[in-house]
This record gives C-alpha cells, sequence and structure tokens, in this order.
C-alpha cells in the first residue's frame, strides 16, 4: 500500500510551527518512499525561504489562476477587487472598535477563489495543516469531490472556531461561536458565527479525519461542534533525533559566543514580537531570578527584543533556520522557557527536550504532557511570573536534579516523538483510511471510526 499512496499536504506558511510540523512529515514520508506534495501560499514566502520553497515536493499553490485570455483575467480580476472590498468592509464593521480581549482572527473566506482541481491534486488524501489565508472554503470545498477523504492536523484551534487561534475561557466553539470576545462588536450572529457556520456547510457530507499532537487538543475537537462527529487521533509531531541531539554545553556556548559561566535561560519563538508568546513574562522572570542568581538571557525568533534587563545580558541570535545551529543554542542553555499563554503541545519545547533541556513553562493547553511537572520540568498558572521565577531558582540551586529532568525530558521525546515511529503511524492511519471498508462509507456520514492514540 505505502508505495501507491500520494497524499497532498496543504499548508500557509514554509516557517513557523505548523510549518516545521507539515514539513518534517512530508520529508518522513518521503524517506519511507510514500508519495508526498507540500503546497503552500507563494503570496506568503518571506525572505530567505526560498531554499525551503525550493525543497523535494514542495509546489506553490495553484491560485490565483492564470486564466488564459484577457477578457477572463480581467473579470477575475474585477470580482477579486469587489470581494476584497465586500471582505474587508464585512471584517472591519465587525472588528473596528474596543475588543473585548486582544488575540488574532481569521476566517475561512478570502478574497479570491481557490477551486480544488483534480488534475492538480490528484494525490489520494487531502491533509491540511495551517491553511489561514489561504484557503477559501466555499470555493474549494464546492468543488472538491466528496469521496476524497481529508485530513486535518490541528496545529491550533482556527480549524474549528470562527477565527480565533485558542479559545482560552470561551466554549462558543461548542455551539457554532456567536457573541465573540475578540469582535468589537459581538453578537450571536456575528462574523464569529457566520465563519464557522461557513465551514459546517463545506465539511457537511465529507469524511473528515482529524489528527492531534496532543491530548489536549484532542479534547477540544471531540468538544466542538464541527469536529464532534469526527474520527480523532493522537499524533505526536516527528522529530528526527539524529538531528536534535545534546551537543557538549561548553562547546555549544563557546560556537555561539555566549559566557562559559553563568547559568542559561533560553526563550525561543516564531516571533519575539508576539505577546501571546509571553515574551514579556520572559523579561519579568528574567529580571526576577537575576536579583539573586548568576544567569544571563539568550533568544531567537524574527523581531527584536527592544527591553533589556539591568542585571542579565541578553544574547539574541534572531531568526534561526539551520537546524544545526538551534541544536547549539538549546544545547547551551540550562532551563528552557516557555511563558507562552496557549499552546497545542509547542514545537520548540519538544526540539530543546531533544538537546537535553528541561523547562519552566505555564500550564496551559497541551503543556503539562510535556513539561511534567517535577520530572521534565516544572509548571506555572497562567501569568503567575512569581511562582515561575520559583521554579527556575529551585533548578538553579539544585544542579544534578536540573540534569536529571534533562535527560527525563530526552526520555520522553525519543519514546514519544521520535520520526520514524510517528511517520509510521502516520502511514497507518492513511492507509486505514484508504481501506475498502472504509473508503465505501455513504456519503454524509462522518464515521465513528477507532484509531489508537
Amino acid at each position: 500500500m505505502e508505495g501507491t499512496l500520494l497524499i497532498d499536504h496543504v499548508n500557509t506558511l514554509l516557517s513557523g510551527g505548523a510549518a516545521v510540523a507539515a514539513r518534517r512529515l512530508h520529508q518522513g514520508l518521503l524517506q519511507a518512499e510514500v508519495g508526498s506534495r507540500l503546497w503552500y501560499s507563494p503570496r506568503d514566502v518571506l525572505p530567505g525561504e526560498a531554499e525551503l520553497a525550493a525543497g523535494e515536493g514542495m509546489h506553490a499553490a495553484p491560485w490565483p489562476r492564470m486564466d488564459v485570455s484577457i477578457v477572463a483575467r480581467a473579470n477575475r480580476t474585477v470580482h477579486e477587487c469587489f470581494r476584497k472590498l465586500q471582505l474587508r468592509l464585512l471584517r472591519n464593521y465587525y472588528r473596528r472598535g474596543r475588543r473585548r480581549q486582544g488575540g488574532g482572527f481569521v476566517g475561512a473566506r478570502q478574497s479570491i477563489k481557490t477551486p480544488f482541481d483534480p488534475k492538480i491534486f490528484d494525490g489520494d488524501i487531502v491533509h491540511f495543516h495551517w491553511v489561514g489565508k489561504l484557503i477559501d472554503f466555499p470555493s474549494f470545498f464546492e468543488s472538491m469531490p466528496n469521496e476524497r477523504p481529508l485530513v486535518w492536523s490541528l496545529h491550533d484551534m482556527n480549524p474549528m472556531t470562527g477565527g480565533c487561534s485558542h479559545a482560552g475561557e470561551c466554549d462558543g466553539f461548542t455551539r457554532r461561536c456567536g457573541d465573540c470576545p475578540i469582535l468589537a462588536r459581538p453578537g450571536p450572529r456575528d462574523l464569529s458565527n457566520q465563519e464557522l457556520s461557513i465551514k459546517h456547510d463545506a465539511l457537511r457530507g465529507r469524511r473528515v479525519f482529524v489528527i492531534a499532537p496532543s491530548h489536549w487538543m484532542a479534547s477540544m475537537a471531540r468538544k466542538s461542534s464541527l469536529f464532534s462527529e469526527c474520527p480523532v487521533s493522537v499524533i505526536r509531531n516527528p522529530i528526527d533525533t539524529a538531528v536534535f541531539y545534546p551537543e557538549n554545553k561548553r562547546l555549544a556556548r563557546k560556537s555561539l559566543g555566549l559566557p562559559e559561566d553563568g547559568i542559561c535561560l533560553l526563550y525561543a519563538a516564531e516571533s519575539v514580537e508576539v505577546n501571546e508568546k509571553g515574551i514579556n513574562e520572559y523579561l519579568a522572570v528574567l529580571r526576577e531570578v537575576s536579583k539573586s542568581r548568576p544567569v544571563f538571557g539568550l533568544a531567537f525568533g524574527r523581531g527584536e527584543i527592544v527591553s533589556q534587563v539591568e542585571n542579565a545580558r541578553i544574547y539574541s541570535l534572531g531568526y534561526l533556520s539551520s537546524p544545526s545551529k538551534m541544536r547549539m543554542a538549546y544545547s547551551a542553555a540550562d532551563i528552557f522557557v516557555i511563558p507562552s499563554h496557549a499552546e497545542t503541545i509547542s514545537q520548540t519545547t519538544v526540539e530543546a527536550f531533544a538537546c537535553g533541556t528541561p523547562a519552566v513553562a505555564f500550564a496551559v493547553g497541551g503543556i503539562p504532557e510535556l513539561v511534567r511537572d517535577g520530572e521534565t520540568g516544572f509548571l506555572a498558572p497562567l501569568r503567575d511570573v512569581g511562582r515561575m521565577s520559583e521554579h527556575i531558582g529551585w533548578l538553579i540551586d539544585h544542579p544534578d536534579r536540573r540534569l536529571g529532568m534533562g535527560d527525563a525530558a530526552l526520555g520522553v521525546v525519543r519514546k514519544e516523538f521520535e520520526s520514524s515511529h510517528q511517520i509510521s503511524r502516520y502511514i497507518d492511519l492513511y492507509s486505514e483510511i484508504l481501506e475498502p471498508a472504509v473508503a465505501v462509507a455513504p456519503a454524509g456520514a462522518m464515521e465513528k471510526l477507532s484509531f489508537p492514540s
């Protein structure tokens, strides 16, 4: 079966947690001699990502379509401009003004149509990852055959909400949203309700199989109004422990130009300027711990850290795309600090653990499945900087326990995230989906199937 499989993965971006997970799965499938293609948005390719875009099996998404005739192109341009204006006015109406709480909002509609072309997407399965701002749900699913199975990996909650990435305390996603705390003009039929209703209409009657990288996210999917009738599997995001592994700490620090002495507290994110990733809490923790202990900060990610800490220098490595440089950064650190306000599982934490570095984190989302309190690190309540600082201080004062927790963290990764094992589980799932007994299920049914988690 494996040799005949062809999977079409779709992910908007080439970088970020979802993109990293999608690329690693794609590359793992190719190494296992399974057909795989990864489609991405050419409009969202960032400077320096040309090498990623040129990788094996990487393809720019085929939208907008380039019609041959001048009249067709002109008509499409006029329609796209009108659609963009229409959506902008609609979104501005609901979002302009004072929001009740912060957070991004990504809906299901785009200004251009993104139809499913069976001549292009001719694989056995379409596998969505993070497709926000790329897929226009009405036009894509209107043209996608009902019998084509869809696998959806949940890298955040956006696929099952009306627009937010993480719902927090809001349970609107269990009821088709509405009265959204992110919108300035909430109501029962607000923009969140409209967008989630579009997703319901798009997926109605389709065979959708959901994959969650954490048991927490799986539980959210089962509670959601959109995926409650879909089979949900828990499969961890794969990581190659031949690429991420512990380096000698002294040599790692030397290679990065870091001090040999002092405790290194590492912070990493796709962008260090995103408040939800906890940069302000990280700085507060560093400020608090540095009052009584010799520490320095280390950070990598896009953007700049504009604030500094009086008693602790912060070394910024900028954005790192090289696994070897990331491995050096994780290995150079003594403690990985994860002050994120919401996380599905945290790709950076898995990478830090693979390099033998324990963590202190806020107990949000799927983080407790990785940072096991007292075993691979410590947990603190959300935004409790004082408690997080206490945990870090304890780890600094107990170096033997800190090293032991790093070893335990490495063991968790080898047991639960090793690439070869996770890739095999994906292949088994794909094959099971395509078994004749499953493939002939009547259109309109979302089968209650059971897959190992």
